[in-house]
C-alpha cells in the first residue's frame, strides 16, 4: 500500500504541481526547499518512534525527491559547458551508481547497527 502511495504521490506531483512550482519558484528553488523538506522526511524516518510517522516521513521523503528530479535535470541541462549529451549521461551514470552503492552500504550498516541504515 506505500508503494501504491508513493506512486499516487508521484504521478499527481510530476502532473500538476512541477510545473506551477517551478514556474513560481525557479529551479534552484525548487531544489533547495525539496532538499530541505526531503531532509526532513528522511530523518523523521530515522528517529520515528511509530508506524504511522515513519510511513508518513517515507511519503514525505519520496514526496519532495519526485520533486528533485526534474529540478536538477534542468539545472544541468541549462548549465553544461561540456555539452549536453555529456552532462546528462554523467548524471545518469552517478544516479546509478548511488542506486547500486546505496543498498549495499545501507546492509551493510544495518547488519552493524540497524538505525545506521538511514
Amino acid at each position: 500500500m506505500l508503494m501504491g502511495a508513493m506512486g499516487i504521490l508521484s504521478v499527481i506531483q510530476q502532473g500538476v504541481v512541477i510545473g506551477p512550482l517551478t514556474r513560481k519558484l525557479g529551479e534552484e528553488g525548487v531544489l533547495k526547499s525539496g532538499l530541505m523538506v526531503s531532509m526532513a522526511g528522511f530523518l523523521g524516518l530515522a528517529l520515528a518512534p511509530l508506524k504511522w510517522l515513519a510511513i508518513l516521513s517515507v511519503l514525505v521523503f519520496s514526496t519532495e525527491n519526485v520533486l528533485l528530479q526534474p529540478s536538477v535535470t534542468s539545472l544541468i541541462s541549462k548549465q553544461t559547458r561540456s555539452g549536453q549529451g555529456t552532462a546528462m549521461g554523467l548524471n545518469n551514470s552517478f544516479q546509478s551508481l548511488g542506486r547500486g552503492i546505496g543498498p549495499l552500504w545501507a546492509g551493510f550498516a544495518y547488519d552493524i547497527r540497524p538505525t545506521l541504515s538511514f
